[in-house]
């Protein structure tokens, strides 16, 4: 099978318990990318070994940046010029790829649909609606996007400063060029929901979020260019 220019990029923070099961669904793809980059944000678990151990892996180490850093340092390290953003604890479908290159023509990226799963012996959080567990989602999330690499850094870094909805801000920079990208109808992501990922860093989070994204919809109204 030849490769597609696609690198993967998946950050990793003690995600030993979940890390395999990304990796097996990145080796299901029925398309195969170039290159899987695991960025290891300082983990004491086995991670890295789990990562090392996968065939066509390269392992780069970080030391507790967070999420959003993980997937920026993914972004300077890649090959490729085209970037597929995966989480630790998410799968992605076999078709994810495959469904998503016809889709990209001319344009910058595609996203496709997903869908929330539980782990074993997780409940449904009380933050979370449980419909959201029972409906196609449309994804404007960094695991759904496939995108071209030199589009991503034209728009930037995602903010390292926010545990979380660093994503929410990126995206809304993409809005603020009138870019919108298309979608795959079908549900090509799983994205998993688990005890570890359920704190209360949004708390932290929500006012510098709320800065960040009163700030993009400020240059909107102003015809910035969205950097």
């Amino acid at each position: 099978m030849t490769a597609l220019p696609v690198s993967v990029i998946i950050p990793a923070k003690n995600a030993a318990r979940f890390l395999q099961g990304a990796l097996d669904s990145v080796s299901a793809l029925t398309v195969r990318p170039a290159e899987i980059l695991v960025i290891d944000d300082g983990s004491t678990d086995a991670t890295a070994e789990i990562a090392r151990a996968h065939p066509g892996v390269r392992v780069i180490a970080t030391e507790g940046q967070g999420a959003a850093a993980g997937f920026n340092t993914g972004v300077r390290h890649a090959a490729a010029p085209l970037l597929a953003f995966l989480s630790a604890d998410d799968r992605w479908e076999p078709a994810k790829l495959e469904r998503q290159l016809p889709l990209l023509g001319d344009c910058p990226g595609v996203l496709t649909l997903f869908r929330y799963f539980l782990y074993p012996g997780c409940t449904i959080p009380t933050a979370m609606n449980p419909a959201l567990f029972e409906r196609d989602l449309v994804g404007q999330i960094p695991e759904t996007l496939l995108v071209r690499r030199d589009f991503q850094i034209e728009i930037g870094e995602y903010p390292e400063r926010l545990r979380t909805g660093f994503d929410v801000e990126w995206f809304a920079r993409v809005a603020e060029r009138g870019i919108r990208f298309p979608v795959v109808s079908e549900v090509l992501l799983r994205k998993g929901v688990h005890e570890a990922n359920l704190t209360n860093s949004s708390r932290e989070t929500a006012p510098v979020l709320l800065d960040l994204l009163r700030a993009s919809l400020r240059r909107r109204k102003e015809g910035g260019d969205g950097r």
